[in-house]
């Protein structure tokens, strides 16, 4: 199992000096803490599935290549992707917002109504 993993790090690792980044730079590209990307490229915990996921989308390869299943480098992925986030993570922020812009407005239409009897009232005075 530790041949497997020397393998998979030395693929993350090459990715990354493919590019010329510093761990700082690699971890801002795929958006993950400094801290946990530095432990995975240098072996002090080995890789989530994220982390494995969000190299392949940044850096445009396949994850049976830094699985080290093959030596073929490509998959469907035509180029490096700017949005490492993964479709079902994006598909649930966009609900959240739907969520908190109708509970926004619904916030402005009760602050409205609130105002308007305020007025009213004050009319009556």
């Amino acid at each position: 199992m530790e041949i497997i993993f020397e393998k998979v790090l030395s693929r993350i690792q090459n990715e990354m000096n493919k590019r010329d980044l510093s761990v700082y730079a690699f971890a801002k590209m795929l958006k993950i803490p400094q801290p946990t990307t530095d432990a995975y490229i240098n072996g002090k915990r080995k890789p989530s599935l994220d982390f494995v996921f969000r190299v392949c989308m940044a850096c445009g390869c396949s994850a049976d290549y830094i699985l080290g299943l093959t030596d073929n480098y490509e998959c469907n992925i035509n180029k490096p992707r700017e949005n490492v986030l993964p479709h079902s993570y994006a598909q649930g922020m966009k609900k959240q917002i739907r969520v908190f812009k109708e509970k926004a407005e619904v916030a402005v239409k009760q602050a409205t109504e609130f105002l308007k009897t305020v007025e009213e009232i004050e009319e009556g005075l």
